[in-house]
């Protein structure tokens, strides 16, 4: 298996894009991917709450589902829980 650690890269991003190319990833690698996908979903989510508070301060709403998409939060729940499964694999493991 390709040993791959973070402090070989630059940043994060470019961590997780090396990860992304490995045909099998340990727990704790799968784990640095879904912490990943939980930024990039707070991000969006904090962009889309500011666009729809942006839309209803001028013009006095919003388009449909915006404050649907801007209030969601399953996708990031459920990243959550998977974070939290994989941090006690993590744990068992001694990784």
């Amino acid at each position: 298996m390709t040993t791959i650690r973070p402090e070989d890269f630059d940043d994060f991003d470019e961590y997780c894009d090396a990860l992304l190319r490995l045909p099998s990833r340990t727990p704790a690698q799968e784990l640095a991917l879904v912490e990943q996908s939980i930024a990039y979903g707070e991000e969006y989510q904090a962009e889309a709450l500011t666009q729809y508070r942006s839309e209803c301060a001028l013009f006095g709403d919003a388009g449909p589902g915006q404050w649907k998409a801007a209030h969601d939060r399953s996708g990031l729940v459920a990243l959550a829980a998977k974070a939290d499964r994989l941090r006690r694999i993590c744990a068992n493991l001694g990784q």
